[in-house]
């Protein structure tokens, strides 16, 4: 076999190949993914929805961090320098300067107003110079997502996903319990994966809701900290 015709041969199956991985491709292109994370179903907003956004509210400060509801439908936001005030319309009523430094991680929007950091809870008076009345540190391991209160506001539900627990604070700010989530001898309690943790009173039934992320599940407890039922269950195991 001369060296012309081996040129030849070499030529022809370069062409081939060329030609065999450009069908290849273009198959591949033209055929549907059928592991594609498809977003654009989440675009597509139905006429029919019973939520929609009707109004927006500007407040000047990029480092937004937390915001709550009060009496009158009121919503304030915090960011880290300021706290802000709003009616339901988004009319601007009352805008103050932080009292301390920090990143707000939730609110309790009642007087006297509540405000956590991860580590921290603090009372304050909120008059046109916001005051710090009382503080509560919990720990350096501490990641406060939550406030809520019972009916009279006497006791304080903290939730920390940092220390997986909820912790009971009194209307003076003393620590006067808290609730881990454990409802039978060998449960672990709260799982909580990420820093997010909710909890939530029903007034109506004077107790408590706490979700446990990490078991898809959220529990209800009396005042002191007792379980009472649960709803929810994983759906894969």
């Amino acid at each position: 076999m001369n060296s012309s015709f081996k040129n030849i041969l070499i030529l022809i199956i370069i062409i081939l190949l060329c030609v065999l991985s450009a069908i290849l491709i273009y198959n591949n292109k033209t055929k549907p993914n059928p592991y594609e994370l498809d977003f654009d179903q989440f675009h597509t907003k139905n006429q029919d929805e019973n939520y929609r956004e009707i109004i927006s509210i500007p407040f000047g400060e990029n480092n937004f961090s937390a915001f709550a509801t009060g009496l009158s439908d009121q919503i304030m936001v915090t960011s880290d320098q300021s706290i802000f005030v709003f009616s339901s319309e988004g009319k601007l009523i009352k805008k103050t300067d932080m009292p301390f430094k920090g990143t707000i991680r939730a609110i309790h929007f009642k007087e006297p107003l509540l405000l956590a950091t991860d580590t921290t809870l603090y009372f304050i008076e909120y008059g046109e110079t916001p005051k710090i009345i009382h503080t509560v540190y919990f720990s350096n391991n501490s990641l406060v997502r939550c406030l809520d209160s019972d009916l009279d506001d006497s006791l304080i539900f903290v939730a920390d996903a940092g220390m997986k627990k909820i912790h009971l604070v009194g209307s003076n700010a003393e620590i006067k319990g808290e609730i881990n989530g454990k409802y039978t001898e060998n449960d672990i309690g709260f799982v909580i994966p990420s820093p997010y943790f909710s909890v939530c009173v029903d007034k109506d039934e004077n107790a408590l809701w706490a979700v446990n992320p990490g078991k898809h599940k959220v529990l209800q407890f009396n005042y002191c900290g007792d379980f009472i039922s649960s709803w929810g269950q994983t759906s894969i195991k």
